[in-house]
C-alpha cells in the first residue's frame, strides 16, 4: 500500500549578501589575528546562526570577486569564507561601488521581502568606477537594505613586515582613516544601519545584533509517500516454511 502524506511549515529568511573587503590594509593587526582573519571568524558565526536564509559572498579590493551566488548550503558558503585571504599587492584597493554593485545584482531578482547587504570594510572607496552612494540609490530601486561595518581604529595602528635583515616578523606603524561618513550615508540612503568597532568584541556584538534582522515568513510544503512492503518478506516466509515441513516429512520418512 502506498500513501501519501502532506505537511505544511513556515520559516523565516532574509536574502542576505555578505560584501567584504580584502584589501592589503585589512592586514592591519589591530584586530587579532589582523582585521579580516577576525571579520572572518564573526561572519563565519553569523552564517551559522541564518539556519534558512539564503546567503551569497562578493570579497573586493580593487575590483570586486562573487565567491557565492545565494544558496541555502551554509557549508559551502562557509568552506569558501574560510579560505578567503587578503589580496596581492598588484590589484589592491578599495572599490566600495562595484563591490555593492556585485551585490545588488545578485540581490535584485530576489521574490524575498527582505533583501539585504552586509558591508565590511575598512577604507575609503579609491577605485572602480561606481561611486558607492550611487550604488546605494540603485540598491532602493530593489528595495535592499544595506547595513554597513567599519572595522578598525583611526590613527597609527600596527601591520606586520620582515625585517629585511634579520628576516623576523615585525611591526611597523601606518596612519589609517576609515570614511565613516560614506559608509554611514550607505546605510541612511537604504534605511539600514552603520556601526564602528574598534575591536573583536564589538565586532562580535554588532553581527549579534544583525543576527536580529527582520526575517520574511515563507510557507512550504513538503509531501511523503510511504510504501509498505509486508508482502516482499511474506511470500519467502511461506515459501521457507512449505519447504521446511516438506523436508521434515521427507526426512523422517527416510528414518522410518
Amino acid at each position: 500500500r502506498i500513501t501519501s502524506q502532506e505537511s505544511k511549515s513556515s520559516w523565516e529568511v532574509v536574502d542576505i549578501m555578505l560584501v567584504l573587503d580584502i584589501s592589503g590594509s585589512m592586514r592591519a593587526e589591530d584586530f587579532k589575528p589582523n582585521r579580516l582573519e577576525a571579520a572572518k571568524l564573526e561572519a563565519l558565526d553569523f552564517v551559522f546562526s541564518r539556519e534558512h536564509d539564503r546567503i551569497g559572498l562578493v570579497v573586493f579590493a580593487g575590483e570586486s570577486y562573487l565567491q557565492c551566488p545565494l544558496t541555502v548550503d551554509h557549508d559551502v558558503v562557509t568552506n569558501i569564507l574560510r579560505q578567503v585571504t587578503i589580496i596581492d599587492e598588484q590589484h589592491d584597493g578599495t572599490a566600495i561601488g562595484m563591490a555593492l554593485a556585485m551585490g545588488i545584482n545578485r540581490l535584485r531578482d530576489s521574490e524575498v521581502e527582505n533583501k539585504v547587504i552586509v558591508l565590511l570594510s575598512d577604507g575609503s572607496n579609491n577605485a572602480g568606477e561606481l561611486d558607492p552612494i550611487t550604488a546605494a540609490r540603485m540598491a532602493t530601486d530593489y528595495d535592499i537594505t544595506i547595513h554597513t561595518i567599519g572595522i578598525g581604529r583611526n590613527g597609527k595602528v600596527p601591520f606586520p613586515a620582515v625585517d629585511p635583515f634579520t628576516g623576523r616578523k615585525r611591526l611597523i606603524y601606518q596612519e589609517m582613516e576609515i570614511d565613516e561618513e560614506t559608509l554611514l550615508t550607505l546605510s541612511d540612503v537604504t534605511s539600514g544601519q552603520y556601526s564602528r568597532t574598534n575591536d573583536r568584541e564589538g565586532l562580535s556584538a554588532i553581527f549579534d545584533e544583525l543576527d536580529k534582522l527582520e526575517r520574511t515568513e515563507v510557507y512550504v510544503t513538503d509531501y511523503s509517500d510511504y510504501k509498505e512492503i509486508y508482502a516482499w518478506f511474506l511470500f519467502p516466509a511461506v515459501a521457507l516454511a512449505v519447504s521446511n515441513r516438506f523436508i521434515r516429512q521427507f526426512w523422517f520418512r527416510q528414518r522410518d
